[in-house]
């Protein structure tokens, strides 16, 4: 073979050439064929894709976007109008003051609702001071203030408007310890969740501050009505019932057969009477008794007298209290006062 070469160098030459030019036609001809797959594959996906826009309503297109656009604007122009009536129930000062002057507010505020508690014959816990015994003996710390202050004049209401709606009894009050009494700020962002992409990243911070707050009273179903219906209808301050319970104040005396003891009719005659007697209840297959041919003095004969003020009250009457709701409630809610903040500013639509 090399006498060959040596013989024919420029056949062998030309063969060399050959070879060389069919592997590298080969190895390009393989890379050109995988780059046409990668392109044919990116093709098939787009124009998925755009099948998809194409099927999709509304279509994204510039005259949807512009529509989607103003519907978004219009929207936040709702929440923004939503936001400034909410803050309708934020009072125009609120300012911290002294602790000193804080735990003398307490004192006046509770000696004039007690006064009035008192006047109304309304029982009240013998330490009741309003939800802030705590701080009757000692100060608040002097940044907490401001939000304290506000909870007393909210507090100050509720109590009064419960006082008007005729309660028995207020039996127990339980005010939440605001962050801002332990130091710490009050209403701060929460975490984010527990996706990877959003771990360690604070949410967005709420548009208001809560101060919930628990009541305990006593009394019938009317002042439970006229409570709640004042509460819900304030105008000066936003609160939300979370949870109620009511039970009845006897719960654990039920009626007795007893009470029930109702005496049977006896006829003029002897034995009992028929209960459906004077009746006009028609038993299927009876006949009515034809009309005109009874005589009306005789039923006013067969009626007892009746004494203007002085009612005949049978025993079965006290079930049909005990039923009616004739007896006191037990009323427990959880309740949480809302303070709008006033520094919210809705993002901007582009």
């Amino acid at each position: 073979m090399s006498d060959w070469i040596k013989e024919n160098k420029f056949a062998a030459g030309l063969l060399a050439v050959a070879i060389a030019a069919i592997i590298g036609t080969y190895f390009f001809s393989g890379s050109k064929s995988d780059a046409y797959d990668k392109a044919q594959a990116d093709y098939d996906q787009k124009s998925g894709n755009y099948a998809s826009l194409i099927r999709t309503e509304p279509f994204p297109n510039g005259t949807n976007q512009e529509a989607y656009r103003k519907s978004v604007v219009a929207y936040r122009g709702q929440v923004e109008g939503l936001q400034q009536s909410l803050l309708a129930f934020r009072p125009k000062e609120f300012k911290k003051i002294r602790p000193a002057d804080f735990t003398t507010r307490i004192v006046e505020v509770g000696t004039k609702l007690k006064g009035a508690y008192d006047a109304a014959g309304i029982k009240y816990p013998a330490k009741w001071q309003l939800g802030f015994e705590t701080y009757t003996s000692s100060p608040p710390k002097d940044g907490a203030t401001d939000f304290l202050n506000y909870e007393l004049d909210a507090l100050s209401w509720l109590y009064d408007t419960l006082a008007k709606s005729g309660p028995s009894e207020l039996l127990n009050v339980y005010r939440t310890r605001l962050p801002v009494e332990d130091g710490q700020a009050m209403g701060g962002q929460p975490q984010g969740n527990n996706n990877r992409r959003n771990r360690g990243k604070a949410g967005p911070s709420k548009p208001y501050y809560r101060l919930p707050v628990e009541l305990t009273f006593r009394g019938g179903e009317s002042s439970l009505r006229k409570f709640l219906s004042e509460l819900t209808s304030s105008k000066g301050y936003f609160f939300i019932v979370r949870s109620i319970r009511v039970q009845n104040a006897k719960a654990e005396i039920s009626p007795k057969k007893s009470d029930a003891d109702f005496k049977p009719v006896v006829a003029p005659g002897g034995g009992e009477a028929d209960p459906f007697e004077g009746s006009e209840f028609v038993i299927p297959g009876e006949d009515a008794e034809p009309e005109g041919e009874e005589d009306p003095a005789d039923d006013a004969a067969d009626e007892e007298p009746i004494v203007p003020g002085a009612p005949k009250v049978g025993s079965g009457e006290k079930i049909l209290g005990q039923v009616l709701g004739a007896e006191e409630l037990n009323v427990f809610l959880q309740l949480e006062l809302i303070l709008f903040r006033d520094n919210v500013k809705l993002p901007a639509v582009k």
